[in-house]
Formats: C-alpha cells, structure tokens, sequence
C-alpha cells in the first residue's frame, strides 16, 4: 500500500476536497483512561514546591558538570510526571464528556500513554509502572529488569505509546498524523521538566518496537510505544540494577483499555505503524544524550515591545 512514512504524510494530507464525509459516533467514544485492576498503587506525592527558573535558563545548553544532581525517588518522580501530564479540568455536555489535560492534544482526545521503569529506589520497587493521571499515581505492572525498556542500563526510562483508537475515531486513517503531533506535545512538557528538575537525558526513537511492546504487553494494533526518554545513569543518584530477568505482569493484573463496537480498521495508518517499527540502525538504543544534541537552543532573545513590566525579570520572555 505504502512503501514510507512518506508516502502516509502525502495521501493523509489536509485537503478538503478529498475529505470524506464523517460523524463522530458518541454512543462508542472511547475511554479516555487506561488503568490496571490488581496492580499495587503508588500514590503520587503532591509537592509542596516547585522549580522556580526562567524559560530561558530551561533552553540555555545543559552541562551535567558540576551541577548538583537530586536524588532519583518517589517525590522526584512524582514532580517530573505531574509537571508533564495532570488534569487540568472537566466538562461534560449531551453527547458525551472531556478530560482536559496540561498538554495539547489533537480534538482533546489524549492517545499518548506514560510508563515509567524505575531500576529501584528506596521507596519505589525496580520494576515497571503505568502513570494513571486520574488519581494521580503509579500502578506496578511488573518487577525486574526491562532490558528493551531500558535498553540494558540502570536509567530510569519513560516510554510514551499511543492508543490509536483514541485518535481513530475522529481522524480514522489520518489518526497517525495527530498522534505523532500529540507525542511531541507531551514530550516538549516533559523535556522541560527534566531541565528544570536538573537531570541530563537520552531522547531515545530508534528501539526495538516489538521488544519493548512485548516488555509492556502491547497489541500493537491497539497501543504501540513510539518514544523513549531515558535519564542519563551517572546522573541520577540512588537508582541500581535489579538483574537480568523482568517478572512479567501478574495474572491478576490485567489491563481494562476501551472496547467499542466500531471495529473499523484503518489500512494506511497500521502500515505506517509497521514501517516506522522497523529500527533504522540495528543494534542502536540511542540517537544521541541530551547535552550532545540542542535542537532547541536558542542563539538571540529579543524582548517584546510593551510588556516588560509584566515580567519579573528580564529572560522570562522571548
């Protein structure tokens, strides 16, 4: 059908003539949470505190030397999630309801999912865990080592995957695009949390997708992972290995993700899925640290004409 990711961009294009006509099926919206019955719950902690430092000094090149690195645990962790995704409201009207989030999202419809390997610490066990942002907390859905999750080190690793079905049933085979869009929204939150938290990190997108699919019982035409963020090891304080072996998920930990009656399949967006799959340099975990790659530095800073005043302090605008 598609030979590249190319091609998918070119054929689902905006274009309103060639647009279909489509309406939303609310009796089937899906559900706009994934959660885990029978795992053990860790609460996340509300912080008392926040980082306080400027939008300039989040984008200024980072250099791990010499900076005071905090250690890796539950109260960190929690900063870092909650700072990424947290509901920020609710509204409700006739033909359904919507959970609005700190991250844009493409029709407010959320596909993106956060998973976080923790190779232990003191007051959270080595294993792997689902980030549900309703209450908000960590569901342990596995203990061990994931070595494709964390690509054999002892990072503490977030993998962000998407459920397609989500994005589906709005943009059907154009879902791929927003998808893709909704990732990088979260992963800009998430980058800048990183920063602000003091921890220098390997944005990781050429993996084995069936590994860590499998690592995290995907079925990758319903969820698939598409990024990995991985904290620098040497960087992270307490964090250790836990072995070779990951202790897959429990029996009587089983996932509850939304069933619809539409069961519709979308052609171009599972083939673009399965090529952008494939890993482009076998072998690799990694296309490059944090501190060696700055695709968003930012040579000049100019103020803004009539709204100095409404800053505290010159580099809190740009």
């Amino acid at each position: 059908m598609i030979a590249t990711a190319f091609q998918y961009h070119g054929l689902t294009a905006y274009d309103r003539q060639r647009m279909s006509a489509h309406q939303l099926d609310w009796d089937n919206q899906p559900q706009f949470f994934k959660s885990y019955p029978g795992s053990r719950i860790f609460p996340l902690l509300r912080p008392e505190t926040l980082p306080s430092c400027s939008l300039r000094e989040l984008f200024e090149p980072w250099s791990a030397s010499g900076a005071s690195v905090p250690v890796c645990d539950l109260e960190l962790v929690s900063r870092l999630l909650l700072l990424t995704s947290v509901i920020t409201a609710h509204s409700r009207f006739d033909a359904g309801e919507i959970f609005y989030r700190s991250h844009p999202a493409a029709g407010a419809l959320y596909p993106i999912e956060i998973y976080l390997y923790g190779p232990g610490f003191d007051d959270l066990p080595a294993g792997m865990f689902h980030y549900d942002v309703r209450r908000p907390a960590l569901e342990q859905l596995g203990r061990g080592s994931f070595p494709a999750v964390s690509g054999g080190t002892a990072s503490p690793t977030l993998v962000l995957s998407a459920v397609f079905r989500r994005s589906t049933w709005k943009y059907r085979d154009r879902a791929y695009r927003y998808v893709l869009l909704d990732c990088g929204h979260l992963l800009g939150n998430l980058r800048l949390a990183l920063r602000a938290l003091g921890y220098d990190f390997e944005l990781v997108a050429d993996f084995s997708d069936a590994a860590v699919n499998r690592e995290l019982g995907f079925d990758p035409d319903e969820e698939a992972a598409l990024f990995l963020v991985r904290i620098v090891e040497e960087n992270f304080g307490k964090g250790r290995p836990s072995g070779d072996a990951c202790e897959k998920i429990a029996d009587d930990v089983s996932c509850t993700l939304e069933t619809v009656a539409d069961e519709s399949r979308y052609p171009l967006l599972e083939a673009v899925q399965r090529l952008t799959s494939q890993s482009l340099t076998p072998g690799a975990t990694s296309r490059g640290r944090e501190s060696d790659k700055e695709p968003f530095a930012v040579e000049n800073w100019f103020p803004l004409p009539g709204i100095e005043a409404r800053f505290s302090g010159a580099g809190d605008y740009v």
